[in-house]
Formats: structure tokens, sequence, C-alpha cells
């Protein structure tokens, strides 16, 4: 009687792996992406930054290994559409969709190995918060970088700041964002997310017309609904709209039908081009030093009043499970003494 060979430890699936799976390459997978995203080899040729012909190479090779895996190519050239459109056949869709989260998941992870061990930080900010950085911050930034982090700083978008940290595509570490918050609150009730808030400011009426047409007193809700307003499509200005009005706001106010975010709007209006009101945070005022805008106070007494607030947001627990030395710590510590600073009399 033979005995049974013993297994051995478990595989996790790995010895069961199609042998046609295994020529396949990430490169060839990020190609596979381009093509489904762009359509077409030439299309996606300029996004990969490489030739046709080698786009077109790994389609056919991908095509040739799953026509043998699953009977069907992953895409076939529409000939009836212009520029032949690629059209992804089911089996094709099937693997774009797990070639995306395999994308995701490895690059999740090794961001979080990264992140753990102190080699890389990620931040996404939002516009609003540059004019608000530390004077410190530059500093530590190029320290950060000569002890070899992998430092990066992208864009986001103000309805993105309480979102992105959760999005593991997205492979942030905080987000440096500008909220809205009812003066004298400190923070957000949020049991995922940490917040510091180290800046803040009021909002404030921005107008090209003269005093005697509009006077430099508070301005409530009833009295800007009658003005003209030049509105961002987006933002922290758009909150602020939705606390004051709702999110019908739109139907409330006397918006004029120009579309430029907060800078553009206030270039027109130092152009003279039109008469009008923007909404900005106090700061962005302050900043302006020609004599053809002035900035009015904004203040209801039936709502509660509100400011643009400068902050740092993490995920909550991500500080404790990092060495006090680790890039997040290391940020988070700087805005807490800017912080500090700017509410201390005695250390301005």
């Amino acid at each position: 009687m033979t005995a049974a060979r013993d297994p051995g430890p478990s595989s996790s699936g790995w010895e069961s792996v199609e042998p046609s799976l295994l020529p396949i390459t990430f490169d060839q997978l990020r190609t596979l992406l381009a093509l489904h995203d762009r359509r077409t080899p030439a299309r996606a040729a300029e996004a990969l930054r490489r030739d046709q012909s080698s786009t077109t190479k790994q389609l056919d090779t991908l095509n040739a290994h799953f026509r043998a895996l699953c009977g069907e190519p992953l895409a076939r050239r529409d000939t009836r559409a212009r520029g032949r459109d690629l059209v992804f056949t089911r089996t094709g869709e099937a693997v774009v969709e797990l070639a995306r989260s395999l994308f995701v998941s490895w690059g999740s992870e090794l961001h979080r190995q990264r992140q753990a061990l102190g080699r890389s930080l990620s931040i996404g900010a939002t516009s609003f918060i540059l004019d608000f950085f530390p004077p410190a911050w530059n500093r530590v930034v190029r320290s950060l970088e000569n002890q070899g982090v992998d430092f990066s700083i992208r864009q986001i978008h103000t309805d993105q700041v309480l979102t992105l940290l959760h999005e593991p595509a997205a492979a942030l570490d905080l987000i440096l964002g500008g909220l809205i918050l009812e003066r004298g609150v400190e923070t957000i009730e949020n049991a995922d997310l940490e917040l510091l808030a180290w800046d803040r400011q009021p909002f404030v009426l921005v107008t090209n017309y003269p005093e005697d047409v509009l006077p430099d007193e508070p301005i409530s809700a009833e009295q800007l609904s009658k003005l003209p307003l030049l509105l961002p499509n987006a933002g922290i200005v758009k909150d602020f709209l939705v606390h004051w009005y709702g999110d019908s706001y739109h139907t409330r106010l006397n918006a004029r039908e120009i579309v430029g975010d907060v800078p553009f709007n206030l270039a027109l209006l130092r152009s003279g081009s039109i008469e009008a009101c923007v909404i900005v945070p106090a700061f962005l005022s302050a900043e302006d030093d020609s004599d053809r805008l002035r900035s009015v106070p904004l203040h209801d007494s039936d709502l509660a009043p509100i400011d643009a607030v400068a902050c740092l947001i993490v995920r909550r627990g991500d500080r404790a499970d990092r060495a006090p030395d680790n890039p997040l710590n290391v940020v988070w510590r700087l805005f807490v003494d800017w912080a500090n600073e700017r509410t201390d009399p005695d250390s301005r």
C-alpha cells in the first residue's frame, strides 16, 4: 500500500495557477487598461508614450493568451466605427476589472508598507489651503526629502476633503484642506478622521461698487440675496452659501451667468468689466492691494457665524500606529506648533 504523499504547507492556490497566465506582465495589463480607456491603439500609445506598434503587439499577445484560456480574445476592432475603435468582449471586460483591482490592491499595499516604514508621505491639498502654509513648511519638506522620504503633494477639491483618505486608489496619507466650521468649533464629529484646525478666516464680500452704492456695513442673508454675485462652481464658497441658504441657494440669489473660480472672478471685478460682488475668505481680500476693490463684512444675527478653516486631516489611529519620527507625525507636530503660535498672543 502506497502511503499518501504529504502535501506540505498550504500552497494558497499558487499550484493551480493556469500556466498560460504566467507570461502576462503588469506592463501588458497596464496597456490593456489604456486600450480600454482610450479605445484605439493609437490613443493608448499616446497616453503610454510608446510606439503604436508596441501597443498593438501587446494586445495581440494578450488576445492569443485569452483565446487559449477562455475561447475568445479580449478585444476586437470594430470595422464599422470611425478610427476602428476596439470592442471588448465579455472576457475582456472581466479581465479589465481584474486588472484595475490588481493595480489598486498592489499600489495601496505597497504604499502602506512604505508609509509604515516612514519612506513616503503623500498629501492631498486644496488650492484654498496653499496661502495658509506655515513659514516652516518648505524647510520641513526639504528635510524629509534629504532623508530619502518619497514626498508628494497633489491638488484635490474641497468636496473630497472628508472622503479621499478612505479611497485606496488615492493612496493619500493626509489631507490639507479647507472646511467651514461654526465659530468656536475646532473639530468635526467623525469617528474615522482626526482633524487639526490651524487657521481660520471669516467670509467677506468683495466688490467694486462704490461706498455710496454699497455701504461698509454688515450684510445679512436677505441683503446678500439681492446683490449681483459671481459664484464659483464648487469649493468652500459654495459650502458657505449652502450653510446660509440651503442646497437650492442658486434659486435664492441674484447670480450672474459667469463661470469662473474665485481668482478669475476677483480679476474680473478688478478689471472693471462688470460691477458685482464675490464672496471670499477674508485673507483673499486682504491680499488685494488695488484701490478698485473693497471688502464688506457678512453677518446675519439669525445665523451662527461660520469661518473658512484651514485643516490637517488624517485617518484616526494612523499617527499612533507610526513612530514619532515618521513623516506623518513630523508634519502633524509642525501644524500643532503653528496652531499654537496663531492662538498664543505672546508668541506673535
